[in-house]
């Protein structure tokens, strides 16, 4: 069972969203619902009840149910709009919001513990150095031909 409780504490307002097991505390904080930008309090709003790898939600499902596909004229857009705002909730409001790419359950989540969160971080680490070794791999070839950032 997932709940959803609104603080305000000194003039700051924290939404706290934890699952509930024989009293756990909660682990981690979001922004309140209302000072966040339309998109992206949609998206939040449906995440909320996915906690947990195995209640992941396609990206597909998320932009029905944050209503984007009424907003737009194409699956793809309203996916995208559906990205950009989970990107956003994770980089500029620090809302830890993982990912499984596994063919059976993959989808979004918010993370049920920290070593939910610690797995997504490590995924994406591991796919940066991958990137980073392909860009290295560009410069050799520049490097190679003389024309490096001309």
């Amino acid at each position: 069972m997932t709940t959803a409780l609104t603080l305000i504490w000194g003039g700051l307002a924290i939404l706290i969203c934890w699952k509930i097991i024989k009293g756990a505390e909660p682990w981690c904080e979001y922004p309140a619902l209302p000072s966040l930008p339309e998109d992206e309090r949609r998206v939040l709003e449906v995440m909320i009840p996915h906690v947990g790898r195995d209640k992941a939600i396609g990206r597909r499902a998320l932009s029905v149910a944050a209503g984007f596909m009424e907003r737009t004229t194409s699956p793809s857009g309203a996916e995208r709009k559906a990205r950009e705002a989970i990107v956003s909730l994770i980089i500029n409001h620090a809302v830890p919001i993982c990912m499984s790419t596994s063919a059976t359950d993959g989808g979004y989540f918010m993370p049920a513990s920290k070593e939910e969160v610690q797995s997504a971080r490590d995924t994406i680490a591991s796919y940066v150095h991958h990137q980073q070794e392909r860009l290295r791999a560009y410069d050799r070839a520049l490097i190679k031909q003389g024309n490096l950032f001309e």
